[in-house]
C-alpha cells in the first residue's frame, strides 16, 4: 500500500459506504485500521497520524489486540485482498467492541507495515 495521508484513507472509507460520515466512529475505526496497515498498530504513531483523541484509538486498539487482528508489530487481516471490505467491515466490528474474533482465519496474513 502506497503511503497515503488521514484525509486521504479517510476518503477512500467514505467512498466505500457513502451512507457514513467523517465523524462516524465505524470511519474513525476504519481509518485506524487502515493506516495501522500502513504504519503498524503502534498506538502512539496512529494517534499523531490521525489526529483522533487518544482514549479512541486506545480502544480500538485494545479490541484489536485482544482478537489477534493485531499482533506485535503485524496486522493479520486480509482487507487488501479480493473480497477484504466484508473482512474490513467484520473487523471494524471488532475495533468498535460490537464482535470478537473466535480464532484467526486460516486465510488471513499477516501485514507488516512499510513504516513499522
Amino acid at each position: 500500500m502506497a503511503d497515503l495521508t488521514r484525509e486521504q484513507i479517510e476518503r477512500e472509507v467514505l467512498k466505500m459506504d457513502p451512507g457514513l460520515k467523517p465523524d462516524d466512529e465505524a470511519v474513525k475505526a476504519q481509518v485506524v485500521m487502515l493506516a495501522s496497515a500502513q504504519i503498524g498498530p503502534n498506538i502512539k504513531k496512529l494517534i499523531k497520524f490521525t489526529g483522533y483523541p487518544p482514549g479512541l484509538v486506545h480502544k480500538f486498539g485494545h479490541n484489536l489486540r485482544k482478537n489477534g487482528v493485531w499482533r506485535g508489530r503485524r496486522v493479520r487481516a486480509n482487507w487488501f485482498d479480493e473480497g477484504g471490505y466484508m473482512d474490513l467491515l467484520l473487523d471494524t466490528n471488532v475495533a468498535l467492541g460490537y464482535l470478537e474474533r473466535s480464532a484467526p482465519k486460516p486465510a488471513s496474513r499477516d501485514m507488516e507495515a512499510s513504516n513499522g
